[in-house]
């Protein structure tokens, strides 16, 4: 059985961090807390305001970031990481890392009983998964697009959920978007 759940940017919660503002996407389980740390993911896109800035400890939680706009510098594990647009990044939540850079970024924080995975989806691209969730993040207006014939359109900043029982089946999915352009028009998100 498949569930698929689509949310708009009023659905998302929004709060501040020491270094900017951030949105949260999602968060599993619903009446799970990010600030108690009692979630299995969470899943959110962040403002990066400041030049210099700490990540939150994070110890339990692997994460997964992505600038968005602009490229930033990643201190982890006393070497520096440059993270150009639409470059993810795993590492541990518990390790101490620090940025230096303004960005919008994308995020994906998860407990390691999860593999998770994050790329950013070219015009009329197909990804193909048999993970238990995946999370289409438009960052245009798009049409998705199942071997099934099934199709759902999304406007920029809506997200679309989706979560399969076991046993899980492989899904593969097209994303064509409503204007022209090269640059990427999604980002995808699984977890297996």
């Amino acid at each position: 059985m498949v569930t698929i759940l689509h949310l708009t940017p009023s659905d998302y919660q929004i709060s501040t961090w020491s270094g900017g503002q951030t949105t949260q996407l999602f968060l599993s389980p619903k009446e799970g807390s990010y600030q108690d740390r009692t979630f299995d993911f969470r899943l959110s896109t962040a403002t990066v305001e400041v030049e210099t800035s700490d990540f939150s400890d994070l110890t339990g939680f692997h994460r997964i970031l992505m600038p968005l706009n602009d490229s930033i510098r990643l201190t982890h594990q006393h070497k520096e990481v440059v993270l150009n647009p639409f470059q993810s990044y795993f590492f541990d939540g518990g390790d101490p890392v620090s940025s230096q850079g303004t960005c919008q970024d994308f995020n994906l924080i998860y407990k390691p009983s999860y593999q998770g995975h994050m790329s950013a989806i070219s015009p009329y691209e197909s990804a193909t998964s048999q993970s238990r969730y995946q999370f289409i993040y438009a960052l245009c207006p798009l049409t998705l697009q199942w071997e099934t014939g099934q199709s759902q359109t999304l406007q920029t900043h809506e997200l679309l959920v989706i979560e399969q029982a076991s046993p899980l089946q492989e899904m593969t999915i097209t994303f064509s978007p409503l204007q022209s352009g090269e640059q990427p028009i999604a980002i995808w998100t699984v977890l297996k």
